[in-house]
């Protein structure tokens, strides 16, 4: 049962590094891009390597119960914190549109026609 509640909780793992990553490049300056990057691979694994090491430390001196329960706090308050509302960079939506396709604007009614 353990084995396929950690499966399935794997799935999830790529898609939010995905969103993490693409999150960060777009709120980061062109300038800084793979600075964003690393800071997000830096965050991934320093969580990896305090939980394993909180959760080893417990290990030995809680209850089995007690243990999945404290190592499943910091991703509960993860979701809880992700829930509120984002705040972004002042000029997040400046940057977005001068982006790539806000330079094609949708054809008109007079461009459909044939019209100009």
């Amino acid at each position: 049962m353990l084995a396929l509640l950690i499966g399935v909780t794997g799935l999830f793992v790529a898609p939010v590094l995905t969103t993490a990553y693409m999150v960060a490049d777009k709120a980061a300056a062109a300038g800084s891009r793979t600075q964003a990057g690393a800071w997000v691979n830096t965050a991934f694994n320093t969580g990896n390597v305090a939980g394993s090491a909180a959760v080893g430390l417990l290990i030995g001196h809680l209850p089995l119960a007690a243990c999945f329960t404290v190592g499943a706090l910091p991703s509960l308050l993860g979701v809880f914190a992700g829930t509120r509302k984002a705040r972004r960079p002042p000029d997040f939506h400046r940057r977005a549109a001068t982006g790539p396709r806000a330079a094609t604007k949708p054809p008109s009614d007079a461009d459909a026609a044939g019209e100009r």
